[in-house]
């Protein structure tokens, strides 16, 4: 009876947590079909409209690693609770940025909230990536995996919901929803999830009882073989956050059609995204290291042909299609599952390998550097998708994704072959050799 009870907790937690790490991601992407034209109704260029939504990433370069050091300092829940609450007020008030008709004040307004959202993500996504350290000690590995897809999935199906929501209401609409959404979700958060537990719900099985130790942001990073997955975590969402960018500007420009039919075709990738990633979280403990590989390896090549037709590239006579658009955004939703998905599972293998051990600070670092790795490669996706977009047009700018596609198989096949080529991880903690020198130890 005890057994089942904390296998009913920890389900809950566990639904709990994806949901929550869903919702809070969704403000990133919601603002893809809707902010652009709303900026150029206020007379803002393609560049200008790309660089606020670029600032968000650029603010989470930055964050990131902050908020792992204050989760270490004051705790998982004051972490979230900061967080969903400043992203609960900036994602209020950035609705009533429609009532601006001066271009300053449209822009200006526009990155300071952006930045703030991107804050209150950080902050929020990195307390629930802490409690999973405490909460899942035995398998921190296979639920950040899934709890970093359920981040990727709440990217990809925000531009549906607020283009259903733009489409219902106009601009103000999407923001006042989700800001009342976040406030409720912090409130049930901290009752579910903080005030349910005790000591009864602690699996003995799931305890861990090694001495607690810090991790620095540097710790993860000076791992050769983890900086490598997290370049090709970089390319990965260059890929899916340029075609996030200005799909909308450029459907807008060969088809007329509805926000709500734009956001219904944002859902392909989204759809698409969800499979792939649940596919790569089921087979990760069942299939060898090599056969996780061959399934990043594939979501590599998914990406390219995407990019291949989704435009289609300019030397590619082919003339655009909304079928066609559609297969090559489905086929980029299974490109980016399988190939971050994977990438989560292996570069946890190569953190335990490197000696890290499954616990709290662990998870916010790891978690810190992924984010991170994302953050930047949304920020140049976005920025240049923007910039190419205004320069050469779509058809012509996807030659950088579908580059940057054939240049992240390539790491693939480079890092396959050199971690075939390497001992197997250890089983055994006690035969780890663990390369990370001084850690301050509670």
């Amino acid at each position: 009876m005890e057994s089942k009870r904390v296998s009913w907790y920890h389900g809950v937690i566990f639904v709990v947590f994806a949901i929550v790490e869903c919702e809070v991601s969704m403000i990133y992407s919601l603002q893809a079909p809707i902010y652009p034209p709303e900026a150029i109704s206020k007379n803002a260029t393609g560049t200008e409209y790309s660089l606020v939504l670029a600032s968000y990433d650029l603010a989470r370069v930055v964050l990131y690693p902050l908020s792992a050091i204050m989760t270490q300092k004051i705790g998982a829940r004051r972490t979230f609770n900061i967080g969903i609450s400043i992203e609960s007020a900036s994602t209020l008030a950035f609705g009533f940025l429609t009532y601006a008709d001066d271009l300053g004040v449209f822009l200006g307004f526009s990155f300071l909230l952006r930045i703030l959202e991107a804050a209150g993500v950080t902050a929020a996504s990195m307390g629930i990536f802490s409690l999973v350290g405490k909460e899942f000690p035995k398998s921190t590995g296979s639920v950040l995996a899934v709890l970093e897809s359920m981040f990727g999935v709440g990217m990809a199906i925000g531009p549906v919901v607020g283009s259903l929501l733009f489409e219902a209401g106009g601009f103000l609409l999407p923001f006042i929803v989700f800001g009342c959404i976040y406030i409720v979700t912090g409130l049930l958060f901290n009752i579910i999830v903080f005030g349910c537990r005790t000591e009864e719900h602690v699996d003995p099985a799931e305890k861990d009882d090694t001495p607690q130790v810090y991790y620095k942001y540097w710790d993860m990073v000076r791992i050769p073989a983890v900086l490598w997955l997290g370049v090709c975590t970089f390319f990965i969402y260059i890929c899916l956050t340029f075609v996030l960018t200005v799909l909308e500007p450029y459907l807008t420009q060969l088809f007329i059609m509805s926000h709500a039919i734009i956001g219904l075709i944002f859902l392909v990738p989204a759809a698409t995204f969800l499979l792939s990633a649940s596919i790569a979280g089921i087979l990760d403990k069942r299939i060898s290291r090599k056969a996780i590989l061959i399934f990043t390896l594939a979501g590599g090549i998914l990406l390219a042909l995407a990019y291949f037709f989704v435009g289609p590239v300019y030397f590619v006579n082919v003339p655009p299609s909304l079928a066609l658009i559609c297969v090559s955004l489905a086929l980029l939703g299974l490109g980016v599952g399988f190939s971050y998905g994977t990438i989560c599972s292996l570069i946890f293998d190569e953190a335990r390998r490197a000696g890290f051990t499954n616990n709290e600070a662990a998870s916010a670092v790891l978690s810190a550097f992924m984010m991170s790795s994302i953050a930047i490669g949304n920020i140049v996706g976005a920025a240049v998708a923007g910039i190419l977009w205004d320069q050469v047009g779509f058809r012509m700018g996807t030659v950088l994704p579908l580059v940057t596609a054939l240049v992240l198989i390539l790491c693939i096949l480079a890092f396959g072959t050199w971690r075939i080529l390497q001992k197997p991880i250890p089983d055994d903690d006690e035969e780890r050799k663990p390369i990370l020198e001084e850690h301050k130890r509670r």
